[in-house]
């Protein structure tokens, strides 16, 4: 009874500070105007659905950590031994997608520069979209690529991980071990795969350095920073890693209906255009998606040369958090229920 109440006051808190966060610094677009005569006053309903949800969820782990904290104790414990086998299921996991290929692991770094010289053929040759203009170097290849690592990254942790409890069906059966190992070592095996796509962006970044589009006198030393970006989008996948996961088990619909929304993720993302190639409402639009913070970083540091603001890293953090907050508690939740399901 207890927990309710405090999550009761959690959600009037979280849509307290919403409002006044969204009052405090009001976009100008998707307003609710109210005229009192006196008092004229506005908000962005973006801002305030956004700061309202994330502060709730960040709240809520948090009260469910304080009411469970034997639980996760337990779980952290349960981590530190069987990190191994996680790691060997990576390692299988690796083995099985290269089995007898002749190229083997050089696939995860020829896949996106083939994609890449197909899509700069159609957006830069035939639509004519010119991203040099809006600050950034090498032309759309770097673009593209830059893009496509952490939207390709999404997108694998999320469908490996949509089946990974149901098809460790048979070990969790057998003996105990913590679910959550399942859906990480899909995220962990994802993270390698980008980080050996970010390879091609490597290549292609050396190539333009050398062609003199890239300027010598750049800082370089800020594009180590990519591993932030990259740490921030493996908290995110987890987070929706886990709780695709547990949904699955009990609604085998999701297992499609994933599938439908990644299509439609990948053309609501600045992936394969700019944002600043769209109208400012648009633009207030997709700042709801994650991913355009995500990607937005990710272009800062490695094809902008500019140091990430402040907004920009609180966004990408306040998304993390509320992602894996979500997965945890729903994850936590109904994981003793999947041996009933799967």
């Amino acid at each position: 009874m207890k927990k309710k109440l405090l999550i009761l006051a959690a959600f009037l808190l979280s849509l307290a500070f919403g409002i006044g966060i969204a009052y405090k610094f009001p976009n100008g677009y998707f307003k609710i105007l109210a005229d009192t005569g006196a008092v004229s006053w506005k908000f962005d309903v973006v801002s305030c659905v956004i700061m309202t949800l994330i502060s709730f969820v960040l709240l809520w782990l948090l009260i469910d950590i304080f009411f469970d904290k034997k639980g996760y104790k337990r779980d952290i414990v349960a981590f530190k031994k069987y990190r191994f086998f996680m790691v060997d299921l990576v390692s299988r996991d690796i083995k099985t997608k290269y089995r007898r290929s002749v190229l083997g692991v050089f696939w995860s770094v020829l896949n996106p520069l083939l994609m890449m010289l197909v899509l700069t053929a159609i957006f830069s040759r035939v639509l004519r979209i010119d991203v040099t203009n809006y600050g950034y170097w090498g032309g759309y290849p770097l673009f593209y690529l830059s893009g496509y690592v952490i939207f390709n990254f999404i997108s694998e942790a999320t469908n490996f991980s949509l089946v990974s409890i149901l098809q460790a069906s048979g070990l969790i059966k057998k003996v105990y071990m913590p679910k959550y190992i399942f859906p990480l070592e899909k995220c962990c095996y994802a993270f390698v795969n980008m980080s050996l796509s970010f390879i091609a962006f490597i290549i292609m970044f050396c190539v333009y350095l050398f062609k003199g589009d890239i300027p010598i006198s750049t800082d370089l030393f800020k594009m180590f920073l990519v591993v932030v970006p990259m740490f921030f989008v493996f908290i995110f996948a987890l987070g929706l890693s886990l709780f695709l996961s547990s949904a699955a088990v009990f609604f085998r619909d999701v297992l499609h209906l994933w599938s439908v929304f990644l299509s439609l993720w990948m053309y609501a993302s600045p992936i394969i255009y700019p944002l600043d190639n769209l109208s400012p409402a648009l633009k207030n639009v997709l700042r709801i998606n994650p991913l355009t913070h995500y990607i937005d970083y990710f272009r800062c540091v490695l094809i902008k040369g500019e140091l990430p603001t402040l907004e920009q890293n609180v966004m990408c953090v306040l998304f993390s958090l509320a992602a894996l907050g979500i997965g945890l508690i729903a994850f936590r939740k109904k994981q003793d229920k999947f041996i009933l399901y799967i």
